[in-house]
């Protein structure tokens, strides 16, 4: 999500794609989010949280 150049897929996009392959996509949160996207642990999983930018 960081470097994908956004001109050739909108975020949403690659947000369902994500979603649609077993990933879980958590909202951006002013407490828990950085500037970029992050993986975070839970438990023995990765999930990806979604950056300010």
């Amino acid at each position: 999500m960081n470097s994908q150049s956004m001109g050739f897929y909108a975020p949403a996009q690659i947000v369902r794609d994500d979603r649609e392959h077993g990933v879980r996509v958590l909202p951006v949160d002013v407490n828990f989010s950085d500037l970029d996207s992050l993986l975070e642990p839970c438990g023995v999983a990765l999930h990806l949280r979604l950056g300010l930018r």
